[in-house]
């Protein structure tokens, strides 16, 4: 039954790495300008790290984009095996870091480097729990809060569209 559980919690959090795929901007819909939008396209080429918050976060949308087909594969896999829902986590870890490598805004680093090291964490307690038979649900739990939570404000961060909403 835990399985379960931790299976349909898996299911629902894929989403939310894929969010950033769709490279869709929180303020694309917005056909008039207006003095926030032209105050965030300032902020949003201000170098930091000498790159722009702008420049960073494309990173983050290629890198995601090229991680989009092994996490939908690694995804129709989970209910058969349990090991790839670890894969998947690892993908998406992955695709986070090599973005990161190419990163050089220190804000946006940090950010990445902390999602890179949540969806790593969440990965190892996936595994535990398909290895242990449910035990350690709590701290899986846990886990996937810190990657939802780390990763939209990420997302808020870059203008990139969130799952909660």
């Amino acid at each position: 039954m835990k399985q379960r559980i931790a299976a349909a919690m898996l299911i629902t959090l894929i989403p939310l790495s894929l969010a950033a795929c769709g490279g869709e901007k929180a303020n694309s819909s917005s056909t008039t300008p207006s003095s926030e939008s032209s105050s965030t396209a300032t902020q949003n080429t201000a170098p930091a790290g000498n790159q722009s918050k702008e420049d960073a976060c494309k990173e983050i949308e290629k890198a995601m984009a090229d991680a989009s087909e092994t996490v939908t594969s690694a995804t129709s896999e989970m209910s058969i095996d349990p090991a790839s829902i670890k894969n998947a986590f690892d993908s998406i870890a992955d695709a986070y870091a090599t973005a990161s490598e190419k990163i050089s805004n220190e804000d946006i680093k940090k950010s990445v480097d902390q999602v890179t090291a949540d969806w790593r964490n969440a990965g190892e307690k996936a595994a535990a729990i398909s290895t242990t038979n449910g035990s350690g649900l709590n701290e899986y739990t846990q886990a996937v809060n810190d990657v939802s939570t780390h990763q939209n404000e990420l997302f808020a961060t870059c203008g990139l569209m969130s799952t909660s909403n």
